[in-house]
């Protein structure tokens, strides 16, 4: 059985037999493809390829495309600065009050750089 048809089990909720190596790897990922952590938390070509990279070394059943919590945020217009071997900061929050809460707008995540 492929990995592929193990997820689609699950997904079912068929047992499978065997559980999924499914780590997060953010970090690892990306000195493991000679990156540093801000060049995969803000370019999503490096962070699928240093994953991809592991799961074809490592033999892992599946990877996660994440990198850090304001990567939506950043969708919702807040500014994020990247660096170098840390998780991004957000410099300023959108939700103050819950003023701003009423007033969030949807975010459309095909044309957000970061989601």
């Amino acid at each position: 059985m492929t990995k592929r048809e193990q997820f689609q089990k699950l997904m079912k909720d068929e047992l499978t037999g065997n559980p999924l190596f499914y780590p997060i790897l953010m970090h690892f990922a990306a000195r493991f493809n000679g990156n540093t952590y801000g060049e995969f938390a803000s370019d999503h070509k490096v962070l699928v390829d240093s994953n991809i990279r592991c799961l074809e070394h490592f033999g892992i059943d599946m990877v996660s495309l994440i990198s850090d919590p304001y990567r939506e945020t950043s969708a919702f217009g807040a500014p994020i600065e990247y660096q170098p071997e840390g998780v991004p900061k957000c410099l300023r929050h959108v939700i103050e009050t819950a003023d701003d809460i009423v007033n969030l707008k949807k975010p459309d995540v095909y044309k957000c750089e970061r989601t």
